[in-house]
């Protein structure tokens, strides 16, 4: 409705009000005098017509002074309504776009739910068998060890027995010597002289 037609409605508006108004008041004094035998006198028809005056003055002065307020009132409420609806609007269209995002991560996470779970047993056998061949090496690498560390103390007691056996034989062979005749000496000295020329 445009400015031009404001005018005229305001005065449809005002002489439908009015008439509905004056119909009681009508209705209620031909009762009056339908009941008395009498139809409207003159006395009546004044009165009517002075009510409608007031009600006709009291509804132009309603919309006289309350016509911009109202409007305003309205006006204001229909701002606040659209900006509320923008809003709601805003925040529908921004529950729907997280909703998608949800609804594509559930999507992604059912489709990859069986690879993420083969992955993971994968991952797990891998490294069961690495730890298995961690072990063994280590179990290996000790056994090792301890063969070369057995192999040096057979040999260290090897050498040890071999050193006492060759004190007590020199012990032994100093012993004997002092027992051996002096011929003997020089028939032993001058055979092992031989066998060393010989060995030459």
């Amino acid at each position: 409705m445009n400015k031009k037609n404001i005018p005229l409605a305001n005065l449809k508006t005002l002489m439908a009000l009015s008439v509905c108004l004056l119909l009681p008041a009508l209705a209620f004094a031909n009762e009056e005098h339908a009941a008395h035998g009498a139809g409207l006198d003159e006395q009546t028809l004044k009165t009517i017509i002075y009510q409608a005056i007031n009600v006709g003055a009291l509804i132009v002065g309603l919309i006289y002074f309350l016509r911009k307020p109202v409007q305003e009132f309205f006006k204001n409420k229909r701002e606040l309504f659209v900006v509320a609806a923008q809003r709601a609007q805003s925040a529908r269209q921004a529950a729907e776009e997280e909703r998608s995002q949800i609804q594509i991560r559930l999507n992604k996470l059912e489709s990859t739910a069986d690879e993420s779970i083969s992955r993971a047993k994968a991952d797990a056998l891998d490294m069961k068998n690495q730890l298995i061949a961690d072990a063994m090496a280590a179990s290996k690498r000790i056994q090792e060890e301890a063969a070369l560390a057995a192999k040096q103390e057979v040999q260290r007691a090897v050498n040890h027995l071999r050193e006492e056996l060759i004190k007590e034989s020199i012990a032994l062979s100093r012993g004997q010597l002092n027992t051996v005749a002096p011929d003997d000496q020089a028939r032993l000295q001058g055979n092992f002289i031989n066998n060393m020329e010989g060995a030459r």
